[in-house]
């Protein structure tokens, strides 16, 4: 197999639609998502009613806008190995905070990823932090005591019966050597 085949093969590019796709499937339940195999013809309704539950949504990682319950997963631009979250939350409310008595508050979609939200609470639409300072912080949930991974999507990480969650903006620990 030529390097190009093997790019193509594993980014999805070249799968016919009606072929099987591998689907990592993110929800309000837990951070990592379950990794599902489908039809690249079935719909997103069709996804829910399988891996989901009435009344919720799904969107593609990153994505603002929701997908159709109509539409089919290729028509959707959806290839092998995307990530894809279900969520009752059509926005999370997000609250960021310093730790010091200062936070920023700022709703997204249930599929943005924690490392889309960190670069909005660093920014100056958040605690203007300094670009180059970026790297030395992480979030965790308020009062939590360990990182959240950076490709978490925020619908996952709500608190239960809401469409909320507090995040802490901490530094990382630097030990000196």
């Amino acid at each position: 197999m030529s390097t190009e085949e093997t790019l193509s093969a594993d980014s999805g590019q070249g799968k016919e639609p009606g072929n099987s796709l591998e689907l990592f499937l993110h929800s309000a339940t837990a951070e990592a998502p379950v990794v599902i195999e489908v039809e690249g013809t079935v719909t997103i309704r069709e996804l829910l009613e399988e891996h989901g539950e009435e009344g919720e949504g799904v969107w593609a990682e990153d994505a603002e806008e929701i997908l159709q319950l109509e539409v089919t997963l290729v028509t959707a631009g959806i290839q092998h190995r995307h990530h894809l979250h279900h969520n009752h939350c059509r926005r999370v409310d997000v609250v960021a905070w310093d730790g010091g008595g200062h936070d920023v508050e700022k709703n997204f979609a249930p599929a943005q990823t924690v490392i889309r939200v960190l670069d909005w609470a660093l920014g100056k639409d958040g605690f203007n932090i300094p670009e180059p300072d970026w790297a030395n912080y992480e979030f965790r949930t308020c009062g939590g005591d360990h990182a959240i991974p950076l490709w978490v999507h925020v619908g996952s990480l709500v608190t239960a019966g809401t469409c909320g969650v507090c995040l802490e903006l901490v530094k990382k620990h630097n030990p000196q050597g």
